[in-house]
């Protein structure tokens, strides 16, 4: 059971980094692409920047969240399963020393800081996900407004020469 948590753990860990590393690529093309200044490009341009920020950010909350992992993986799962592994066989009475409680209270904090780098990383998707959606439904109104006044010119049109034709 102990080398399956680290294999999973060591795939884990490669898949956030890679996953980080290629979106972080493909963020600073975009951001290669799309030029600073909002006039070159519009709205769609100040859009296309602040995505690649945002997504840039997640790629660095990924590489701390993979480094954080593989931290745990190296140096605390073995101290964690022996203080388990005294705790099973003594009692709760085996976390009681000073050096035990310090490193339940670090290893506490460290997935309590995990834990909240993952959080941070839900909630820029969530914000990311939100922008897209809006700006995708600014862009879908736009084309709306844009058919709708195409038509009204065609059909003012179409009136004339009808009139003009009589």
């Amino acid at each position: 059971m102990f080398w399956s948590q680290i294999v999973f753990g060591v795939v884990l860990v490669i898949v956030l980094l890679g996953l980080a590393g290629f979106y972080g690529w493909r963020q600073l093309l975009v951001l290669r692409r799309v030029p600073p200044d909002p006039e070159a490009w519009g709205e769609e341009g100040v859009y296309l920047r602040r995505q690649a920020r945002r997504r840039l950010v997640s790629c660095v909350l990924m590489v701390l969240l993979a480094n954080m992992l593989a931290g745990a993986l190296l140096f605390l799962e073995a101290p964690t399963q022996q203080l388990a592994d005294r705790v099973d066989a003594e009692g709760p009475q085996a976390v009681e020393g000073a050096a035990e409680r310090e490193f339940v209270n670090f290893y506490s904090y460290y997935w309590i800081t995990f834990l909240l780098l993952l959080l941070a990383l839900v909630v820029l998707a969530g914000i990311d996900l939100w922008a897209v959606r809006r700006f995708g439904m600014r862009q879908l109104r736009r084309l709306q407004d844009d058919r709708r006044a195409m038509i009204a010119r065609q059909t003012a049109l179409l009136r004339q020469r009808r009139e003009q034709q009589e």
